[in-house]
């Protein structure tokens, strides 16, 4: 069939409480030839039942709608009009109040998290806070990606991040696959320089600068399942305070193939879209010292797999996410990492959900600098702040979650109730043997008229977290400790298990 003419239709979003009814000030409807742009398809095309499948799919990713529907109008035998329906998402956060107390610190500020700024496909994400760790004080974190700048498949991004400690700045700019097919490719540039802490024993400031160059390009290639086709090459200088803190990866180049396959489905449960499906990887490259970096150049082997699912009548929704990834020197293993991650949610009643986390992170024949932390902050609530520290961790959350009443103003009133479980453990320990921290709890839930338990966060969740092997104390937060729902999307050929905690 040939389209003969595309007509976007939009809607706001209907919500019963002021916490979320107000924030439609802050979006607006995107011009309507963005919206075709982002859907793939062009007037006079030929397309089929394939071709508004893949628009859906292209315009959900996006993130800018809650609800898409494609429908098709026949003109004659051979022409249609199309017509995307679609109803806009609000902010994913804010504009409002963030604040994460606990584990004697505190972080409380304003947050802003949203891909549709009064119609403009920018998505942006904006964080100014006090932080009483390590007396950082004020704290801004901002990033924009602008899409599809100026009625174009090109997408300009910028970040800042900035406080007494530490500065750093990123630039990207790429050109968009279209949705039908075709060439991807982009660039970027980071720096960052300040303090690292070194928090084991004694808290040691050490100072670093970082910069890393990337570009990359690739091909889609248009499926039931999307395949992707890419290769990816970085540079990364680094300059550390102490010989100690040089980690995996600094001053090397890498050049990474990455094939890739996308299962992009959507289900709707009660008016409400709950992406699921695949995502599937498979990295070969090549490290290589940089001209001042010295050390051997190494081959890299590297793979993800992540699917989740809705069952038992839409009631449990499952999703998993394993990634694996290992130098080879000579034929030994160099700098080899696994990552682990599954959630879970079984809604026992519309108002009644039950929530499961696990997170993990090793490494072996890792010889650099790593370093991660153990406390409230990484799921163990009440836990001090830096409580625990090791180069291996794992952190295990139950929640059940019950909204019990209408209190006023679009206001509701529910109950929550935890057990969180974790450890961090060094190289050459077995998990086994490594000491085990864990907390239970409860609380109470402020939450929104009109957000599904299924689905949405609370406004304030305020709880007392106990910790078995001592101490423990109120919790309090603007969010669940950790999000179930996102989409599964297209992910650049990586380095599995170079990200650490540095503060």
């Amino acid at each position: 069939m040939t389209i003969d003419s595309i007509i976007v239709e939009q809607s706001m979003p209907a919500y019963g409480s002021f916490a979320d009814s107000w924030k439609t000030s802050t979006i607006a409807y995107p011009d309507h030839s963005d919206i075709i742009l982002i859907s793939g398809l062009k007037q006079g095309q030929e397309a089929g039942e394939f071709e508004w499948k893949k628009a859906e799919e292209a315009l959900r990713s996006s993130g800018l709608f809650r609800k898409v529907r494609i429908e098709i109008d026949t003109i004659d035998a051979r022409n249609v009009t199309v017509y995307i329906n679609h109803e806009l998402a609000l902010p994913m956060e804010g504009p409002g109040i963030h604040m994460e107390i606990g584990g004697s610190v505190a972080s409380i500020g304003g947050v802003y998290q949203t891909k549709n700024i009064f119609g403009s496909l920018i998505d942006v994400q904006a964080l100014c806070r006090n932080r009483t760790e390590h007396g950082i004080g004020p704290e801004l974190r901002l990033s924009g990606v602008w899409s599809n700048a100026m009625h174009s498949a090109i997408s300009l991004g910028f970040g800042l991040t900035y406080h007494q400690f530490t500065q750093g700045f990123t630039a990207s700019g790429s050109m968009n696959a279209d949705p039908m097919g075709g060439l991807f490719l982009g660039a970027s540039v980071q720096s960052r320089e300040g303090i690292d802490f070194l928090l084991e024993g004694p808290t040691q400031l050490i100072s670093h600068e970082y910069q890393e160059y990337s570009a990359w390009g690739g091909w889609l290639l248009p499926r039931k399942d999307n395949l992707y086709f890419s290769v990816k090459a970085s540079i990364r200088d680094a300059k550390r305070g102490m010989p100690k803190t040089i980690q995996a990866f600094d001053n090397t180049q890498s050049l990474l193939l990455g094939f890739g396959s996308l299962a992009d489905k959507t289900r709707i449960i009660h008016g409400e879209e709950i992406p699921i499906g695949a995502w599937g990887s498979a990295v070969l490259g090549k490290i290589m010292p940089s001209l001042e970096g010295g050390g051997e150049s190494y081959y890299y082997v590297g793979g993800t797999v992540e699917q989740s699912e809705l069952t038992l009548n839409n009631t449990l929704y499952l999703k998993a996410k394993l990634s694996a990834g290992s130098g080879l020197l000579q034929g030994k293993a160099k700098n080899t990492a696994l990552e682990a991650r599954a959630q879970a949610q079984y809604m026992i009643q519309p108002t009644f959900a039950l929530m499961f986390h696990m997170n993990a992170r090793t490494t072996w024949n890792w010889a650099d600098f790593r370093q991660l932390v153990l406390d409230n902050e990484a799921g163990i609530r009440g836990l001090p702040v830096n409580g625990r520290i090791g180069n291996n961790m794992m952190v295990c959350n139950v929640i059940l979650a019950k909204d019990a009443m209408y209190v006023a103003n679009g206001l509701r009133l529910g109950f929550s109730a935890f057990a969180d479980l974790g450890t961090v453990w060094n190289s050459g320990i077995s998990i086994m043997n490594s000491i085990w921290n864990s907390s239970l709890g409860g609380g109470i839930l402020v939450l929104a008229e009109g957000r599904s338990m299924q689905t949405g966060q609370p406004l304030l969740r305020i709880e007392y977290a106990h910790v078995l092997q001592g101490g423990g104390g109120i919790v309090i937060s603007t969010n669940y400790p950790f999000s179930l729902f996102t989409k599964h999307q297209y992910e650049l050929p990586a380095i599995i298990g170079d990200a650490i905690d540095t503060e």
